[in-house]
């Protein structure tokens, strides 16, 4: 075939569309021949979203990701093509943050919230919910944070409590208390790696902290209102991070000793310590 400089250019032009536009929706199939995910490309090649079917049932979707910056947000699909939950995913393929959860109706039955926990995806907290869309604290475990400032002068400590709103422990012998790392400054790393390798201070509820007891709601059970703080040395941006803790105590029939059951709610807080000296 001879080509004209005009024809040559224009099937350079075709061809270079060509590949662009099979980049652009790239597909992958399963061995079987079924297709097995669909990828979109933005106008800098790069994956923008995709869709991934079963290997089982020709064409029918099994969830989808959008990816939007350094986060990757997934929705999964049931049979009949309705979102089962959706949430943002860690490049460790762990649900992370709050993931929203809806029945065959496509109501929002639940919202589930999750931390990385060194490399393990954690459930944190729980919220369920009725067709009307309130909350139903026997079916779910959260607390609720009172923090006195977003932003500190150096010379004066964060002030905080914390609330457990509902709990999983329905006994007497339960309680609830905070650990934070110990002295001043934030400690406890990223995902919480070194949790276990520090020392930890302990902050215990309004039942046993009584010298607080006058600063909050009378009406508040006080064995699940911990009050805590922290000082920092150095002003900036600072994440505090922390341990909200309920436990149950059950002593061990026919000995001195007890058996323990505890459940963890990890938390972060953002904040900022501005220089309390004024030029």
């Amino acid at each position: 075939m001879i080509f004209t400089k005009s024809k040559l250019f224009f099937y350079l032009l075709f061809l270079a569309c060509l590949m662009s536009c099979s980049k652009r929706n790239g597909k992958e199939y399963y061995s079987n021949g079924y297709l097995m995910a669909q990828h979109y490309y933005n106008m800098s090649d790069q994956i923008d979203s995709s869709t991934f079917y079963s290997e089982e049932i020709e064409n029918l979707i099994v969830y989808k990701t959008y990816y939007q910056s350094n986060q990757i947000y997934k929705k999964n699909f049931d049979l009949d093509n309705r979102i089962t939950s959706e949430g943002y995913i860690s490049k460790s393929n762990n649900r992370v943050g709050k993931w929203s959860l809806y029945d065959k109706s496509s109501y929002l039955k639940e919202v589930h919230e999750y931390f990385e926990i060194e490399e393990d995806e954690y459930l944190n907290q729980s919220w369920a919910f009725d067709k009307s869309g309130d909350t139903l604290f026997s079916k779910s475990k959260f607390v609720e944070f009172l923090f006195n400032k977003d932003t500190i002068p150096l010379n004066e400590p964060l002030r905080a409590a914390v609330y457990l709103r509902a709990n999983l422990f329905e006994y007497e012998d339960s309680g609830f208390y905070v650990l934070l790392s110990k002295g001043y400054e934030n400690n406890l790393e990223e995902k919480f790696a070194n949790e276990k390798k520090i020392e930890l201070d302990t902050f215990y509820s309004l039942a046993i902290d009584s010298l607080n007891a006058g600063v909050f709601d009378s009406e508040i059970d006080s064995k699940y209102l911990v009050p805590f703080g922290k000082w920092f040395k150095t002003n900036g941006d600072k994440t505090l991070r922390g341990i909200a803790i309920e436990y149950h105590k059950e002593k061990l029939k026919d000995k001195d000793s007890f058996y323990i059951e505890v459940n963890k709610t990890y938390f972060e807080k953002k904040l900022h310590v501005k220089d309390s000296v004024v030029h």
